[in-house]
Order: structure tokens, then sequence, then C-alpha cells
């Protein structure tokens, strides 16, 4: 990987915060990750003929993606999008999914943390130069 594709990674993803704060972001997503997977388990199971597979199916795989905390700039500005779009399609759950939405893009602008597989692998590297 070159120097201009490390640097464009390393904007992508922000810090990756430890200690405390890094817990409570992997708490969050945690949250939010819940939240998606138990609602499109139940849209499926409950809904099926309701024909919003496809944001289920979405929000779902986003759910999957913030719980490992892979992609999650990406994940959590895809989850925000669908659940304010979901929130004019599905007026009667109005209020968790606007605080969804609000999850979502915190987790988006903030990164994941250092308890997830961005951390792991676009996180900082340890660079050692040695005399050969």
């Amino acid at each position: 990987m070159g120097v201009e594709e490390w640097n464009s990674l390393q904007r992508l993803y922000s810090t990756f915060a430890n200690a405390g704060p890094g817990k409570g972001l992997f708490i969050l997503r945690l949250a939010i990750s819940s939240f998606l997977i138990s609602d499109a388990r139940t849209a499926l199971l409950e809904r099926p003929q309701s024909g919003n597979i496809l944001h289920t199916t979405i929000a779902a795989g986003a759910g999957v993606f913030l719980c490992l905390g892979l992609w999650t700039p990406i994940a959590g500005a895809i989850t925000a999008i669908l659940e304010l779009y979901l929130v004019f399609c599905r007026p009667e759950n109005t209020w968790p999914m606007l605080l969804a939405s609000g999850i979502a893009t915190g987790l988006a602008l903030l990164g994941p943390g250092s308890w997830s597989v961005d951390a792991h692998v676009y996180g900082r590297k340890r660079i050692s130069l040695q005399d050969r």
C-alpha cells in the first residue's frame, strides 16, 4: 500500500479512542447494532409482505458492520440516512428511528474506537527504522 493510499485511509477513519472513550464507542456500537438487527428481524418475521426487504437487509447489514466496528464511518452514514428515510416511510416509529439516526451520525463522525476491526486493520502502525 502506497503512502498516498495510507493517508487517505487514515483521513477516513478518525482517531481510535482508548480506555473509557473507546469503551463508550463500543457500547454505542452495540446499542445501535442490536436495535438495527432486532428491528430487521421483527420486520422480516412479522411484516414480510410490507415490501421493505431491501431497507431491512441494508439496515441489518449495517448493524453487523457497526457491531464489528468494520467500515464504521460508512456504515454509520448509511444507517443515519436510511433511518431518516424510514421516518417518513413508517411514521408510527418516529422517535426510535430518529434516535438511531443520531447515534449512527455520531459514530460516523467519531469513528469506531479502539475495540474494533477498523482499529486493528487501519489503526496506527508502529514503524521501526533499524540499521540494516
